[in-house]
């Protein structure tokens, strides 16, 4: 299962948040950010946002707000650590990954977390799917 904030059935707001963007060398303070279908349609004043009235609003005052970052190298620890690995990754703001050579095969490790329905992961991209031979 992949993480989201933004459940894609309702709107979201998040008000009074501190935003950086990846555009400019600044922080934008204190505006509100609108969330329709999982994705950003507006940043503006609370009061100029167009907000349905089943709009979820979350308060991030004195909070910051960043695009999600994705980490396209990474090898993976001991097969018992994965799922520590991963969660950390979504901790720290990190919603994809590339998994990189590893001793673990990716195709089993693709096939065993597909069945885990109450993983909390970043999308997981695989470099490769061929099973090693040592």
């Amino acid at each position: 299962m992949f993480f989201s904030l933004a459940a894609k059935a309702q709107d979201l707001i998040i008000k009074n948040i501190n935003i950086i963007p990846m555009t400019s060398n600044t922080v934008i303070e204190n505006r509100s950010v609108l969330v329709q279908n999982g994705k950003i349609k507006g940043i503006d004043d609370f009061k100029k946002l167009k907000k349905s009235k089943k709009a979820k609003i979350i308060n991030g005052e004195g909070k910051y707000l960043m695009p999600a970052l994705a980490d396209m190298h990474v090898h993976l620890p001991e097969e018992d650590k994965i799922e520590h690995l991963l969660l950390s990754n979504i901790v720290a703001g990190v919603t994809q990954i590339r998994i990189m050579n590893s001793s673990i095969s990716q195709t089993e490790l693709k096939e065993k977390l597909s069945h885990k329905t109450d993983l909390i992961s970043p999308q997981i991209h695989y470099s490769h799917l061929i099973r090693r031979s040592e």
